[in-house]
């Protein structure tokens, strides 16, 4: 992930991620992804699940997003078969009456502000854990599957559980249009 979290690997000419590519994850995965580059109209990046695929960690820093996207258009997400975004130990932490270590705020994906973006095939679970229903709110969301703004985005195929939102749309910082779930 480290290669793929440095932005000139993307969209900067040969051996880099470029429109039309298609990025393999493989094997459990315990570090954020934040996508450098967009694709074009007709060849969009995918960023592909292979079988067994996963991005997991008990938490991560507060405010942060598993797969951020931001700013980045004309891109796919496909979960293949069982892809899962997930944290394990983040929700109401004990001192709150739950069993939790980790209390953060933390996102799925983020996707603010993106256009041309199609999610699909892919589980995103126990982004905050509410297990105490009289636990205060924490934050600006106590963690979200999906949070967007933009234009054109298909959610299709998709769980999301264990979260405070599972699609969080922010309208007002940026126009906001045509958005598909199925």
């Amino acid at each position: 992930l480290a290669w793929l979290n440095t932005p000139a690997h993307w969209n900067n000419g040969a051996s880099t991620i470029q429109a039309g590519d298609t990025l393999h994850l493989c094997g459990t995965l315990t570090n954020t992804l934040t996508v450098g580059g967009s694709g074009t109209v007709g060849n969009p990046i995918t960023i592909y699940f292979e079988p067994n695929a996963k991005l997991s960690a008990p938490t991560l820093p507060n405010n942060t997003a598993f797969l951020d996207a931001s700013g980045q258009n004309n891109l796919v997400i496909d979960g293949g078969s069982n892809g899962v975004i997930e944290l394990t130990d983040n929700g109401t932490v004990v001192a709150n009456g739950g069993t939790k270590t980790y209390g953060n705020n933390i996102n799925g994906l983020e996707l603010y502000p993106c256009n041309k973006v199609l999610v699909k095939n892919l589980l995103i679970q126990n982004m905050y854990v509410r297990q105490n229903i009289s636990e205060r709110v924490q934050g600006a969301g106590d963690g979200s599957g999906i949070v967007w703004s933009g234009s054109d985005l298909t959610v299709s195929n998709c769980i999301i559980s264990g979260a405070m939102n599972g699609l969080m749309v922010v309208y007002g910082t940026a126009a906001t249009s045509n958005l598909t779930v199925t």
